[in-house]
């Protein structure tokens, strides 16, 4: 049985003090083992300590890049060996800020993809449409687009294994995100195409997020959707008691889901 997805993608919000200060009260406040699959992902500097004070607990921790290659002339990019030598489990691949802001490709992320996985690592395939490509009724062009390079050479064993987070950019740091009946049409796509590319017939193996401006005023809509696994949250889970909020929301109405769900299948 799956368990909702929440994770927390810190971006570069967090110094290294505030984000072990942030860690710890995430471990103080989190008790025993949870019915949710969490994860953080702080900033380079400050993953190691983050790594040493989450360990024991149910969270675990990210990153949110890498580099294609393991070692060489790249200067500035971290390497998967470093990763893995601090215990890392997820790594953010494909986030529009990487893409615009840094040129990221379609290709390199295939290629991130591909080491992620060589080394065990769960990478979070970031993906989502422009603002324009939404009102040209584009969206699903380019995100089939989008997964059928990224997964271009990725066996079906590693790609069930990939956490699919969709995050439309025109609704990324905004106050609104997107509605959840368009959030459910689009993941349902999603899900879909990856049944399709795979040969599968349902897709429900393939865990499927939801990523974008998510709140405390939109969370509980979002989760109830048939086929989102969970929420991707910038800014508004940097609070802690927005945080605890936010992932008590998302255990109850996964819960009432996965209820409802049952209850359908046997009528």
């Amino acid at each position: 049985m799956k368990k909702p997805v929440f994770g927390s993608g810190w971006k570069m919000f967090l110094t290294d003090k505030e984000a072990m200060n942030y860690a710890q009260r995430l471990k103080e406040n989190i008790p025993g083992e949870q019915d949710a699959e969490l994860f953080v992902l702080p900033s380079f500097t400050a993953v190691e300590r983050v790594t040493a004070i989450l360990a024991g607990t149910d969270i675990n921790v990210g990153v949110q890049n890498m580099c294609w290659e393991e070692k060489g002339a790249f200067t500035g990019e971290v390497s998967v060996l470093s990763l893995k030598e601090m215990a890392v489990k997820y790594v953010e691949i494909g986030h529009s800020e990487r893409r615009t802001l840094f040129g990221e490709t379609d290709r390199t992320v295939n290629l991130k993809i591909g080491k992620a996985m060589e080394h065990g690592l769960v990478p979070i395939f970031c993906m989502g449409e422009e603002l324009q490509e939404k009102e040209k009724n584009l969206a699903k062009e380019l995100l089939s687009i989008e997964i059928k390079n990224a997964l271009h050479g990725i066996p079906y064993a590693d790609a069930k294994k990939i956490i699919y987070a969709y995050e439309p950019v025109w609704a990324i740091g905004m106050e609104d995100s997107a509605q959840p009946d368009y959030a459910q049409e689009i993941l349902g796509f999603i899900r879909q195409l990856l049944a399709q590319i795979y040969g599968r017939s349902e897709g429900t193996e393939f865990t499927v997020v939801y990523g974008g401006s998510v709140s405390l005023k939109n969370v509980e809509k979002l989760i109830s959707q048939p086929d989102i696994d969970g929420v991707f949250v910038g800014r508004a889970s940097l609070s802690i008691e927005s945080y605890m909020e936010m992932l008590d929301i998302i255990k109850d109405s996964w819960s009432k889901k996965v209820k409802k769900q049952r209850g359908d299948d046997e009528n």
